[in-house]
């Protein structure tokens, strides 16, 4: 594309389209900005039955979450483009970035709104339960497993806080460290405090 043509040159390109993408294009559109909203089709949450904590959208498909923020795009200068996004670089005062096809595109500010990618241990099933009985996030999904037994896979400071957290949802818990929990004696006693026990067996591949 021609990238001195002012017409080509958005205000600001983002990339991913998924709530934080949409929610950005939503406000940068109400104020009059060109925005381009570079989307792979590829959300974090396309595995989840309903996406939560959203104000009026509880339980919604998140399928249905990302059409209806893209219907409510409609009345602004908001375009939204498929395609990953392999390649962005600075061009003097603006962003180029290419996409996958090969289109590139021109924006004067780059947002980057590609949220998380989960990185999924080598445990046999894990990848197969992921989303129906494995989850990532206790506010997203404790409510729906509250008081029933559940267990932790992790270890060392993040797994004690994530055990810690969930002591909310439910009090029947296991932490499953797939090798060395890497606790020191006082976090292992403040787990037998919570009734909490420690399973360090490794996990099979």
């Amino acid at each position: 594309m021609n990238t001195n043509s002012q017409a080509d040159v958005f205000d600001v390109i983002i990339v991913g389209g998924g709530p934080a993408g949409l929610t950005a294009a939503l406000m940068l559109g109400r104020a009059c900005k060109r925005v381009l909203v570079c989307d792979a089709g590829k959300p974090r949450n396309q595995v989840a039955h309903a996406a939560h904590g959203f104000f009026s959208r509880d339980g919604i498909s998140p399928t249905e979450l990302l059409q209806i923020g893209r219907e409510q795009l409609h009345p602004y200068d908001v375009e939204i483009q498929a395609g990953e996004v392999v390649n962005a670089q600075k061009l003097g005062d603006r962003f180029q970035v290419t996409l996958s096809d090969g289109n590139q595109f021109v924006g004067r500010k780059l947002l980057l709104a590609t949220g998380m990618k989960d990185s999924l241990p080598a445990i046999d099933g894990f990848a197969e339960l992921w989303g129906s009985s494995i989850f990532h996030c206790p506010y997203c999904h404790g409510w729906e497993v509250r008081d029933q037994p559940l267990a932790i896979y992790g270890k060392g400071e993040i797994a004690l806080e994530m055990t810690f957290m969930l002591t909310s949802w439910s009090r029947d818990l296991v932490l499953c460290s797939d090798g060395s929990a890497e606790l020191t004696h006082e976090q292992r006693q403040q787990l037998a405090d919570w009734r909490v026990q420690i399973r360090e067996e490794k996990l099979p591949d």
